[in-house]
């Protein structure tokens, strides 16, 4: 139950619902009135959202869930445009302040929509992509061949030099990788690869502890729907409750974010 001398301060009717703003500065601590989200979740029968400002908590009830479609966002090329939030605002990830994005989650849920996405909103970037599909990312440099990305991640590793460019390498199927070699050198490359323009986007499916290789080096990550929660802490290092649908995303890189990503 929630206390019944709490005082509505205000109410606004938004595009895909509305919030409204209580005083709990008498009644309740902030903390404690988190633990509430699953009984408002059940009140209003709807996806609930809280901000907190001082000494008032702002509740926001989801109705219904607004599909954007993907429209070009102007952003510096060190930053990757991930979707967009409860507040219909973009959710970006900025490389130079947590260097290295690992997107994780079950297949059909949206990892590739949002590689695409990522893709195409960046600008005046080299982008090269591993273990990708071909008919997805038409136009862009792929190497698929596992002699091949060897000798391309050898190479690097041996004559690294600053780029002229902010380099992407995008990794698909990041735990299907097993060849100690590789791994080692993609592991010395992200340790330094900021310091050369050079960015990681590692992708994999189920996020297990065996399956994540040095995820200390990714400081973004991002969550699609996972087989239960104890995924989410190893991809996230919190734990969710949320129930996440198609599209839908939870991104941690200085905060945690819920978002959906564009239509493309």
């Amino acid at each position: 139950m929630i206390d019944k001398n709490i005082k509505v301060l205000n109410y606004q009717v938004l595009e895909n619902g509305f919030y409204f703003d209580i005083d709990i500065s008498m009644c309740i601590s902030y903390n404690d009135f988190l633990l509430k989200k699953d009984f408002l979740r059940t009140s209003f029968k709807c996806d609930i959202e809280l901000e907190y400002f001082n000494s008032y908590v702002r509740i926001y009830v989801i109705q219904n869930s607004v599909k954007l479609n993907y429209k070009f966002i102007d952003l510096p090329n060190y930053q990757l445009l991930l979707g967009y939030d409860f507040k219909l605002q973009p959710i970006i990830a900025d490389m130079k302040i947590c260097p290295h994005l690992l997107i994780s989650g079950l297949p059909g849920q949206g990892k590739s929509s949002m590689l695409k996405q990522i893709i195409s909103n960046l600008k005046e970037c080299d982008v090269i992509l591993f273990n990708a599909y071909e008919d997805d990312f038409k136009g862009y440099r792929i190497i698929n061949n596992l002699d091949s990305i060897k000798s391309y991640f050898s190479n690097l590793r041996n004559n690294l030099v600053k780029k002229k460019k902010v380099t992407y390498l995008i990794i698909d199927e990041l735990g299907l990788i097993t060849d100690k070699q590789l791994l080692d050198d993609i592991k010395f490359i992200m340790q330094v690869a900021r310091h050369y323009k050079i960015y990681i986007v590692g992708v994999i499916q189920l996020a297990l502890k065996e399956n994540i290789k040095f995820k200390q080096l990714f400081s973004s990550r991002v969550s699609f729907k996972q087989i239960d929660t104890s995924c989410y802490v190893v991809s996230l290092n919190t734990n969710i409750t949320d129930i996440l649908e198609k599209q839908q995303f939870f991104y941690f890189g200085n905060v945690l974010v819920k978002g959906t990503t564009y239509i493309l």
